[in-house]
C-alpha cells in the first residue's frame, strides 16, 4: 500500500542522514541536522497525506513519529545536561532550543496547531545561549517553563480520547492513542523538569574574567 511504501522511503532516508548525523562532534551542529531532518520528515508525510485517501493510515505514522521525538529528544537532552562537563551547557541549551523551535515551527504551520507559541519562548533562549547571555538565558528559561507549566495546566485534566480529539487526532487504534497520550504528557512533566534543571546549571555559572565567554561552576 501507498502507507508502507511512504514507511519505506522514509525509513532509508532516515537511515542515510542519522549516519552522517553520527559522524558530527558539535552538539550544536549535530541539533541542527536533526532538526533538519525532522522538518523533511513531517512535510514528507504532510505531502503524502494530501496525495492520499489513507488520513487514518497517515496520522498513526505521524503520531509514532512524534512519539519517537519526544523519547529520543529527551533523552538526548538530559544525556547533554548530566555530562556538560564534556558538552558545554550554553551550547547543548541552544542546539536543543533551536531543534524545539523548529519542531513548533512545524506543528504551528504544518500540523494544524494555530495555538502553539513555544517557537517563540524557544526561539529567545536559543538566541541568547548562542551568546552566551547567563542572566537572559535564564529569563528565557523562566519563559519556557512558565511555556510548559500552562501546557500541564490545561492537558492533565483531559482524558486520552478527549486530549486527543482536543489537539485534531484521529488515531487508530485506541492503543495507539493511550500510548501517545501518556507519552506526551510525561514529556511535558520532563521537559519541565529539564528547563528548570537548565536554567539552575546557568544559576551556578558566574564571569572569572573579563570577557564573557569563560565561566566555572560554584
Amino acid at each position: 500500500t501507498s502507507s508502507h511504501i511512504l514507511a519505506s522511503e522514509l525509513q532509508e532516508f532516515a537511515d542515510s542522514q542519522f549516519s552522517v548525523i553520527a559522524l558530527v562532534d558539535s552538539p550544536l551542529q549535530h541539533s541542527l541536522l536533526t532538526s533538519t531532518l525532522i522538518v523533511n520528515i513531517l512535510l514528507s508525510i504532510s505531502s503524502n497525506n494530501k496525495k492520499s485517501d489513507q488520513t487514518i493510515t497517515t496520522m498513526t505514522v505521524t503520531t509514532m513519529l512524534g512519539i519517537t521525538l519526544m523519547v529520543a529528544s529527551q533523552s538526548l537532552a538530559w544525556y547533554l545536561l548530566s555530562n556538560d562537563s564534556k558538552y558545554r551547557i550554553y551550547r547543548s541549551v541552544c542546539g536543543l532550543s533551536t531543534f524545539y523551535a523548529t519542531w513548533a515551527l512545524y506543528l504551528k504551520f504544518f500540523d494544524g496547531r494555530s495555538g502553539e507559541l513555544g517557537m517563540y519562548s524557544m526561539g529567545l533562549l536559543a538566541i541568547c545561549s548562542f551568546f552566551e547571555k547567563r542572566i537572559p538565558s535564564i529569563c528565557a528559561s523562566g519563559v519556557v517553563m512558565l511555556n510548559f507549566s500552562l501546557a500541564i495546566y490545561g492537558v492533565f485534566p483531559l482524558g486520552c480520547e478527549e486530549f486527543a480529539e482536543a489537539v485534531h487526532r484521529d488515531m487508530d487504534p485506541h492503543l495507539l492513542i493511550s500510548i501517545w497520550c501518556i507519552t506526551f504528557k510525561t514529556y511535558l512533566i520532563s521537559s519541565l523538569c529539564f528547563w528548570g534543571f537548565a536554567a539552575y546549571k546557568m544559576i551556578k555559572l558566574h564571569p572569572t574574567a573579563a570577557t564573557t565567554t569563560t565561566y566555572t561552576e560554584v
